[in-house]
C-alpha cells in the first residue's frame, strides 16, 4: 500500500523516514478511517490516499518536526474521508 508513496519521493531519506512513519501510525489513521466510512476497503484506499498526498507534497511533510507529522496527516485522512462521504452523499462530522 505504501510502496506507491515512497515511490514518489527523491531520496532514500524521505523513503525511509515516510515509511518508518507509515509502520509507527497506520492503525492510527485506519482506526479513523473504518469507524467513518465502515467499509474495509475504503478505509484502506483512505490510508493509500492520504499518503499519496503526504508524497505529493513532500516539501511540507519534511519541513515539519516529527512530533508535527502525525497532526498533519490527521488532517489530511480527515479531508480524504469527508470527501470519500461527499462523492458517496454521505456527511459525517
Amino acid at each position: 500500500m505504501i510502496s506507491a508513496a515512497i515511490a514518489m519521493l527523491n531520496t532514500q531519506d524521505e523513503q525511509n523516514t515516510l515509511s518508518e512513519f507509515y509502520r509507527e501510525n497506520k492503525n492510527r489513521l485506519y482506526a479513523i478511517a473504518i469507524s467513518k466510512l465502515k467499509n474495509k476497503e475504503s478505509a484502506e484506499d483512505a490510508l493509500q490516499e492520504t499518503f499519496l498526498n503526504i508524497a505529493k507534497y513532500p516539501k511540507t511533510f519534511f519541513a515539519l518536526d516529527a512530533h508535527k507529522r502525525l497532526s498533519y496527516a490527521l488532517t489530511i485522512i480527515k479531508h480524504v474521508i469527508s470527501g470519500m462521504l461527499k462523492k458517496i452523499g454521505q456527511v459525517h462530522n
